[in-house]
């Protein structure tokens, strides 16, 4: 999801997020403004032909959260668009990947 509202966005997008928070709210509305060293650590799956919510965010929330030294793994599903379907051809990877890669991650990280 939209990580920095203040960032470019397609512009039906822009309109409703200006409508929903306000020009003046989108730093305050933006999740990176709230990160901090005390954040668990992140799984973050993101398609790279997403119209909707631009892959740039997934790599914008991935900086702020290293540089506040939390611990994050992205995921760029090629030919993905929003929810992961296919855009332009298959998808890699694959659902099935995707949900073993974030298993693992729960693994490693939920306390017993």
């Amino acid at each position: 999801g939209p990580a920095d509202l203040t960032r470019k966005y397609p512009p039906e997008i822009e309109l409703l997020i200006a409508n929903v928070f306000g020009e003046n709210q989108l730093r305050p509305a933006s999740p990176i403004t709230y990160i901090d060293s005390n954040d668990p650590p992140f799984f973050i799956v993101h398609g790279e032909s997403d119209p909707v919510v631009p892959v740039e965010q997934a790599y914008v929330l991935e900086r702020a959260l290293k540089t506040k030294d939390v611990e994050v793994e992205l995921i760029i599903v090629r030919n993905g668009g929003h929810g992961f379907e296919p855009i332009a051809g298959a998808i890699s990877p694959a659902g099935p990947e995707i949900l073993q890669r974030a298993a693992d991650f729960l693994a490693r990280h939920l306390h017993p």
